[in-house]
């Protein structure tokens, strides 16, 4: 079970650690729309609370318990006295959603509906408000699109959830997921990228950028890595010179370095089919090959090749998988 004190560690403490004073009060003017009733807006609603966000609005479907909204409302000012929140309408018509939207500086829809994505995903780009949306994917992962549009990117893994447990009957659900699921989140989806976005006097959240994560691999030579892995003696990384967001990537290793059968890059392959698209796989290979070697079944259409670093012993290919 995931703890208070841990929730609280790499969430409120971490953020305001990073933003400081100043930050605290641009957090407590921001606001945060979320669209759903699951464990998604469940998470959010809680990271967001607990990191200091003072304004969230919660718009859940025609569906939703009555007791839901009062047991989360209890739940996030539990989290943090100073955070209200809003009762949206229901979210069955996208038309009253719009009007909603208004109030908030950044709308995330976790709904996973059609007619609202296609609705207020148009309705809030053409006001120049963050729209985001999010879903579950048949209780493997979640999935978040990158940019708006129509084709989603998975972005972690999760531990399946059982769907119908209420907040009021959790201390919220977080003892059903996975700490390297909350930690993923917490670091390099939400709360990372939000104090990013304070120390550039926004208020917006949830700005998914997959090129700023690449671009710090390829400038750091390291994996790119979330608060968790920095108990480890990790060090942020750094871009131009600054101390820049760690970004938390779906990222799977294999070593393949002392391995000179040639169905090495067999093994290479089942192991990207494995993984959910958007997803990177970091291969250490032996170094006695040229890189002209590095098979073209890892350049179709389905991967894309981001990094290869000659360590002089060794090759260290990163991959991405597009489909």
């Amino acid at each position: 079970m995931i703890h208070d004190d841990w929730t609280e560690r790499y969430s409120r403490q971490i953020l305001l650690s990073k933003v400081g004073g100043a930050g605290q009060q641009r957090l407590m003017r921001a606001g945060v729309g979320v669209i759903g009733h699951n464990p998604t807006a469940w998470i959010l609603l809680d990271m967001l609370s607990r990191a200091g966000i003072g304004r969230l609005g919660s718009a859940a479907g025609i569906h939703e318990p009555p007791s839901w909204f009062e047991g989360m409302q209890r739940h996030v000012r539990a989290g943090n006295r100073h955070t209200r929140l809003y009762k949206g309408p229901a979210t069955h018509n996208p038309a009253p959603l719009q009007h909603w939207a208004d109030s908030w500086d950044t709308v995330v829809d976790t709904s996973g509906a059609t007619d609202i994505r296609g609705h207020l995903g148009h309705y809030c780009r053409s006001r120049g408000k963050f729209y985001h949306s999010c879903w579950q994917s048949g209780g493997y992962g979640w999935i978040l699109s990158l940019k708006p549009g129509p084709q989603p990117t998975r972005f972690c893994p999760a531990a399946p959830l059982d769907t119908d447990v209420q907040p009021q009957t959790l201390p919220p659900p977080l003892d059903r997921l996975i700490p390297g699921w909350i930690a993923a989140i917490t670091s390099g989806k939400v709360l990372t990228e939000l104090y990013g976005f304070v120390r550039q006097e926004s208020y917006f959240l949830l700005r998914i950028d997959a090129q700023k994560g690449q671009y710090d691999a390829r400038r750091s030579g390291n994996q790119p890595h979330c608060p968790a892995c920095m108990d480890n003696g990790r060090e942020d990384l750094s871009v131009d010179g600054r101390k820049d967001t760690p970004f938390c990537a779906n990222e799977d290793t294999i070593d393949i370095t002392g391995d000179t059968c040639p169905m090495t890059y067999v093994r290479v392959k089942l192991r990207m089919e494995t993984l959910a698209m958007g997803s990177r796989l970091r291969v250490r290979m032996a170094g006695a090959e040229p890189v002209e070697n590095v098979p073209m079944s890892l350049k179709d259409a389905g991967h894309r090749i981001l990094d290869l670093v000659d360590h002089g012993t060794f090759y260290e290919l990163l991959v991405e998988k597009l489909t």
